[in-house]
């Protein structure tokens, strides 16, 4: 809490938004996915704010990997297909390529092996 302050206190939205995604990290390792939420919802809402693409996907990804966890499916799809749109947008190979390994990751966690396959292939494409 009060690294958040002090980065209010300086209106530093960069350290603010790492803060944000980095308790977020910690609460979804803990399992409690609601709270995981909300920080990743603050940190992708100032990824957003100073155009931050990476913050932006990688919050996204986050977001998803909750919704697959509350068996939200639909949902989940949704956010991950924005990160995929908007990491192909940018043109970053090395974003997608990190994209397309966490998305593989993800599906392997949660045992659909054929998606996971499909990005892993997709990953290893961008070598």
């Amino acid at each position: 809490n009060r690294a958040i302050e002090i980065s209010k206190k300086y209106h530093n939205k960069e350290i603010s938004r790492v803060l944000f995604h980095n308790i977020a990290d910690t609460y979804l390792s803990l399992k409690n996915p609601d709270m995981a939420m909300e920080y990743y919802l603050r940190s992708l809402n100032l990824s957003e704010e100073t155009n931050d693409n990476k913050g932006i996907v990688l919050n996204l990804i986050k977001i998803s990997k909750i919704y697959h966890i509350k068996k939200q499916e639909k949902q989940a799809e949704e956010f991950e297909n924005k990160a995929i749109e908007l990491a192909q947008k940018t043109h970053n190979n090395s974003l997608l390529k990190e994209l397309y390994k966490s998305l593989s990751d993800q599906y392997e966690f949660f045992g659909n092996y054929k998606l996971a396959m499909n990005y892993y292939k997709k990953y290893k494409s961008l070598d």
